[in-house]
């Protein structure tokens, strides 16, 4: 019975936070921008290390930040509204705290 109105509950957050998200997201692009850079090295190490091992090309990781954070606000409400009717509620949880890492990282300053 719990839940069945804590999942809905939890996952309107995230939701509603995806949707302004994606209707608005130069505000976010530019507080995202400063990660961005700082993981664009990673990420093409990472590229070139998979792409010795792997004979077929993996197409590049974009690194347009208003793309990366509009992706992100989709991630939150796809899974969101899975969470919220309780299909697979473990990975959709799984997806939604992999999602909020990211936003609460560049949202806060510590």
């Amino acid at each position: 019975m719990i839940r069945r109105l804590a999942r809905p509950m939890l996952a309107t957050v995230f939701v509603i936070d995806g949707v302004e998200t994606l209707r608005n997201p130069q505000a976010h692009v530019a507080k995202a921008a400063p990660l961005v850079d700082k993981a664009a090295p990673l990420v093409e190490k990472g590229e070139q290390a998979v792409n010795e091992h792997v004979t077929t090309s993996v197409p590049p990781v974009t690194k347009d930040t208003e793309t990366l954070v509009k992706a992100l606000a989709g991630v939150k409400v796809g899974a969101g509204v899975l969470f919220a009717l309780g299909k697979a509620p473990r990975l959709s949880a799984l997806a939604l705290t992999a999602s909020h890492l990211p936003t609460t990282v560049t949202r806060n300053d510590f």
